[in-house]
């Protein structure tokens, strides 16, 4: 996973060091966020199954052997976490820079921000009928302040 993240990390930095910058061509996108989707994919499934394993095996949460699998597992995924930060990041700037970008002539930097975009929706809408098909949407909303 550690040559995973420093390989979309490179393409990132190679993106960003661009002379125009968040209005370069940005030709990387998609294969990094493909790239951290997987990262991201496998590290909520590792998270989620530790947390299984403590409630089965009897390391609960508040163990010191739970606590410290917990922080071994959060720092090991530190280095995914803040390339998606920087990523994330990226990618504001760039929507913010729509009308310099076309400008410059990369306006296929914004049809891949807006594939982008479309993907994460699709996603955020498996993940809400999901909690729908559990029935909790209502209960999340209502700890958020959000109406129902």
């Amino acid at each position: 996973m550690s040559s995973k993240v420093q390989h979309l990390d490179h393409l990132l930095t190679t993106d960003q060091s661009h002379p125009l910058g968040p209005c370069g061509p940005a030709v990387n996108l998609l294969v990094i966020h493909h790239g951290i989707q997987g990262l991201e994919g496998f590290r909520n499934e590792t998270l989620f199954s530790a947390k299984l394993d403590q409630r089965v095996g009897g390391s609960g949460p508040g163990s010191s052997r739970g606590e410290e699998e917990k922080r071994i597992l959060l720092k090991w995924f530190e280095r995914l976490d803040d390339l998606i930060k920087r990523y994330e990041e990226w990618l504001w700037a760039i929507a913010g820079n729509m009308l310099d970008t076309v400008r410059e002539g990369n306006g296929g930097v914004i049809v891949r921000l807006i594939k982008i975009v479309e993907f994460e929706g699709k996603e955020d809408d498996k993940v809400r009928f999901c909690f729908e098909r559990m029935g909790v949407v209502g209960r999340v909303r209502g700890m958020c302040g959000l109406a129902g």
